[in-house]
C-alpha cells in the first residue's frame, strides 16, 4: 500500500525554510478571517484523514471488536485529547484518495507519515513535525566490516534497484538485488547479501515483532535536506488558527513522555531520545 510511499519521502520537493516557519512553527501568523480553530473547537471533534491497513502505524486490531489503532492512530488521538477534542477519522485503502479527501474538505488534517518535503507549500500547510522517518543501513549481526554507507563500496545490498534505496545503495558502490524487507533479512542471516536500506521504523518493527536478532542497524543514512526526515500533519493552505493549536499540543505530546511512550510500545525503542527536530 503506501510503502510505495515511503520511498517517495526521500524523493521530493524542497520546501523554503521561510515557508516552513510560518506554516509549521507556529510563528507570527495572523489569522485575519480563518476560524479553523474556532469552527473545529465548536465541533469538538477534529476530522482526520489517513490510509489504512499500514502495521504498525494505522491498521485494524482483529482482537478488539476491529478498533482502528496503531502509532499514527494513538498520536493523533493524543494531540486531540491536549486540545479537548474527539478524533473522527476518515480512513481511505489509496493515498491518493487521502490527499483527495483534505482537498475536498471532508477533514481538516492527515496523519499519515507525511514528510516535511512532501508536498508543495503553495498548496498545503504543515505542522511541526512530530518524529522522524530515517534510513537506516542493516547487516547481519555479526558482520563487523560494514559500519557506514562509505563501506558499501563491492557489496552486495537487497533492496528495489528503482527505489529510493536501491538508488542510495548503488551510489556507494553497491550491486543492488531486487528483494523486499523479509527476502532481504532471511538473505542477510544466510549470507547471500552483505547489507540492505530500509525505514528505521520498519526495522524496529519488524526486530520487535519477530524477536530477530540475527540482524542490526549498522549505520543511519544523513540526507542532504535533514527536512525529508521530519514527519508532519498535513492541512489545507492557510489553516493557520488550527496548526498553531496543533503545534501545541504535538509540544506538549512530545514534552510530556507521552511520544517516547508510544515509540516504545510500537517500535520497542524511545525514538524521541537526543532527537533536535531543529523547530
Amino acid at each position: 500500500m503506501k510503502r510505495t510511499r515511503i520511498t517517495a519521502i526521500l524523493l521530493v520537493l524542497v520546501l523554503s525554510a521561510g515557508m516552513f516557519a510560518l506554516a509549521g512553527c507556529g510563528g507570527d501568523q495572523g489569522t485575519g478571517g480563518d476560524t479553523s480553530w474556532t469552527d473545529v473547537e465548536a465541533a469538538g471533534v477534529l476530522r482526520v484523514g489517513t490510509e489504512g491497513a499500514w502495521a504498525p502505524f494505522i491498521f485494524n486490531d482483529m482482537n478488539d471488536n476491529n478498533k482502528l489503532v496503531g502509532f499514527e492512530v494513538e498520536w493523533a488521538e493524543a494531540v486531540a485529547e491536549k486540545l479537548g477534542l474527539e478524533v473522527e477519522w476518515n480512513v481511505s485503502s489509496q493515498w491518493d484518495g487521502v490527499v483527495a479527501g483534505l482537498d475536498a474538505d471532508r477533514y481538516e488534517c492527515i496523519f499519515c507519515a507525511v514528510a516535511l518535503t512532501e508536498y508543495a507549500s503553495d498548496k498545503y500547510s504543515f505542522s511541526r513535525p512530530y518524529y522522524l522517518m530515517k534510513t537506516v543501513l542493516v547487516t547481519a549481526a555479526d558482520n563487523d566490516t560494514i559500519k557506514s554507507l562509505d563501506d558499501l563500496d563491492g557489496k552486495l545490498c537487497g533492496n528495489s534497484p528503482q527505489g529510493v534505496w536501491g538508488q542510495i545503495a548503488e551510489a556507494h558502490g553497491a550491486e543492488v538485488r531486487n528483494m523486499n524487507l523479509s527476502q532481504s533479512m532471511d538473505n542477510l542471516k544466510t549470507g547471500r547479501i552483505d547489507a540492505t536500506l530500509n525505514a528505521e521504523l520498519a526495522i524496529l518493527d519488524y526486530m520487535k515483532t519477530s524477536g530477530d536478532k540475527g540482524v542490526k542497524i549498522a549505520a543511519y543514512y544523513q540526507p542532504e535536506d535533514p527536512n525529508e526526515e521530519k514527519i508532519v500533519v498535513l492541512f489545507q493552505k492557510d489553516k493557520n488558527e488550527l496548526i498553531e493549536k496543533v503545534n501545541g499540543a504535538i509540544a506538549e505530546v512530545i514534552d510530556d513522555g507521552t511520544a517516547a511512550e508510544l515509540s516504545i510500545k510500537y517500535f520497542g525503542k524511545d525514538i524521541y531520545e537526543g532527537v533536535d527536530f531543529g523547530d
